[in-house]
């Protein structure tokens, strides 16, 4: 955890935003695990279609998206911590 001055000087101690941090960032493979796992499948399962290091709302997320068969899952997973939060799945029935 880093420890950030507000501008009053206060402390304010939580994990970082900073895209720049990398130090608490959980990586790219373990992110795409955790949302294979979560749909039911393995990473060797699914097609990846996007991984990205993003940020949304000052916090690191990966935005990740695969295919299996004809469905199309989306994930947005928290960088620092593993946690989902954001998922969808839907079924192309085209």
């Amino acid at each position: 955890m880093e420890t950030r001055k507000t501008s009053n000087g206060s402390s304010n101690t939580g994990s970082t935003s900073s895209s720049g941090n990398t130090s608490s960032d959980i990586g790219i493979d373990k992110a795409k695990s955790i949302a294979a796992n979560h749909a039911g499948y393995s990473v060797s399962d699914v097609t990846f279609s996007k991984v990205k290091l993003d940020e949304d709302d000052g916090v690191a997320v990966y935005e990740i998206e695969f295919y299996k068969g004809n469905r199309e899952c989306e994930y947005e997973i928290n960088a620092a911590t593993g946690s989902i939060l954001d998922y969808d799945s839907e079924v192309d029935d085209d």
